[in-house]
């Protein structure tokens, strides 16, 4: 990915992370939603604060200056009806406006002790309950969601940093494999021809600061905006900036990125607000998420 990075900068265009694309509300077809295998173990680390060139909808005065990690949260996927458990929590797929492009949600159990940040008064444990997960596919998307949602009703604080009481969701893409694979050799044929397009541009532009009559400056000039042109109407920077840095690959077929946000919502998940609170990566290799 470093030569797409490279192209990427010289189109002037921004590069988005994995996890910043939207995707189309349509319902996908009958056998599209993937689920992740019940058994399978994530070990997670949340970082709470603000997040450079992403806004949030919490007060200028939150997290300036601090943030709150929560490291080795393991969590491991339950194959349960989600309908049947009410402890579960609200979630954005199965109970917002799209119920038709959800897995159903089910039960996430949460393993061992608390976890927990480093604070004024040495370690702090967080409340952590409710843990339930989804899959969300939507029709001709790059990629779908996994979505883990918690209860942390006493919230946590350190500094200027905090989670709000209620609930806090962790969205990752999602990806199947194959598809991954096809989708990444469209995006490598496209940085060909985008890096074909910025050579024919730089060499346009040489040859017109070389020309020494006006006529011949003027069609070089002119070769340099038809490769723009080109270059600006190239899906290769929409294309690379939907590809995650790094996936870990799944049972069944899936992989998963391995960054991606947290955030919380109020109760309304039909609309309401929602507040960007940090990223969550998941730690280790591929060895580390496997199943039970």
């Amino acid at each position: 990915m470093k030569t797409s990075l490279l192209v990427l900068t010289s189109l002037g265009l921004p590069i988005a992370k994995a996890w910043t694309f939207s995707l189309p509300f349509a319902a996908p077809q009958a056998g599209q939603i993937r689920k992740v295998e019940p058994g399978t173990i994530f070990d997670l680390k949340l970082s709470i604060g603000r997040e450079e060139n992403r806004p949030t909808t919490l007060p200028a005065s939150w997290a300036k200056d601090s943030r709150i990690v929560l490291s080795s949260i393991k969590v491991c996927t339950n194959n349960e009806d989600g309908k049947k458990d009410a402890n579960l929590i609200s979630m954005p797929g199965r109970d917002g406006p799209t119920p038709q492009c959800s897995s159903g949600s089910a039960p996430l159990d949460i393993l061992g002790s608390l976890p927990h940040f480093v604070g004024e008064r040495g370690q702090e444990p967080v409340r952590l309950e409710s843990g339930t997960w989804e899959t969300v596919f939507r029709k001709d998307a790059p990629a779908g969601q996994l979505i883990i949602g918690f209860s942390c009703p006493d919230g946590a604080e350190r500094n200027d940093a905090s989670i709000p009481p209620g609930n806090v969701y962790i969205q990752f893409a999602l990806w199947d494999r194959s598809e991954l694979n096809q989708y990444k050799a469209k995006v490598d044929e496209s940085m060909k021809l985008a890096r074909g397009f910025v050579k024919d541009r730089n060499k346009a532009i040489e040859e017109m600061h070389e020309a020494d009559n006006f006529v011949m400056k003027a069609l070089k000039y002119r070769e340099a905006c038809v490769a723009m042109e080109k270059i600006n109407f190239s899906s290769a920077a929409s294309m690379a900036s939907k590809l995650p840095e790094k996936v870990v690959d799944l049972e069944g077929g899936l992989s998963v990125a391995t960054l991606g946000t947290v955030w919380c919502k109020d109760m309304n998940m039909r609309g309401g607000k929602h507040a960007l609170l940090g990223h969550c990566t998941i730690q280790g290799d591929e060895a580390s998420v496997g199943t039970v």
